[in-house]
């Protein structure tokens, strides 16, 4: 188990045990060579993974494990999708969750605006909310031997559409036909 703790609250939890083996963990101080070993971690990190700056480095022969996060999506790790950062009423996210071939990729929450993007069928779709508008764009390539082939859907409507969202469903559907 990892917890990041700051200085303070290790001298508060070093003053209330006063001495012990969780006593001298967390007063241990790093290897040598830790934040090489960071920084390389960093420099070796691809898209999906993150390394954790302040995480654990466990110092070995010939090298160290570096303490990383890597990104696994409910579909990856063979769970059903979850909706509650979409916000929706409870009918629309029925009908999502009836849609079992809207795979949610990736997810990016800029403030104002989100943008997502999945598979859905044979397509890769884009989705952007912004607080005036949902667009939702479907892309299907088909690759030959020589050529490759690509076809795009797009579906904007006003975000203060009431069944706004409901016609990016149906649009969704239309293609899974």
């Amino acid at each position: 188990m990892w917890v990041n703790l700051d200085n303070s609250e290790i001298a508060s939890i070093v003053a209330a045990l006063g001495e012990g083996t969780a006593v001298d963990k967390l007063l241990a101080r790093p290897h040598a060579g830790t934040g090489e070993f960071v920084a390389a971690a960093e420099r070796k990190a691809t898209e999906e993974i993150f390394v954790e700056g302040d995480g654990i480095v466990d110092r070995r022969p010939l090298g160290a494990y570096v303490m990383t996060w890597m990104w696994v999506s409910e579909q990856d790790a063979g769970l059903p999708m979850s909706y509650e950062w979409l916000n929706l009423p409870d009918d629309l996210v029925a009908s999502m969750k009836a849609l079992d071939r809207f795979r949610i990729k990736e997810f990016d929450d800029k403030g104002e605006s989100k943008t997502a993007w999945g598979q859905f069928a044979d397509y890769e779709w884009h989705f952007e909310q912004t607080p005036t508008k949902w667009k939702v764009s479907a892309t299907s390539y088909v690759t030959g031997h020589e050529f490759v082939h690509g076809e795009r859907m797009t579906v904007e409507v006003n975000s203060c559409d009431p069944d706004g969202f409901g016609r990016i469903l149906k649009a969704l559907q239309i293609l899974e036909r």
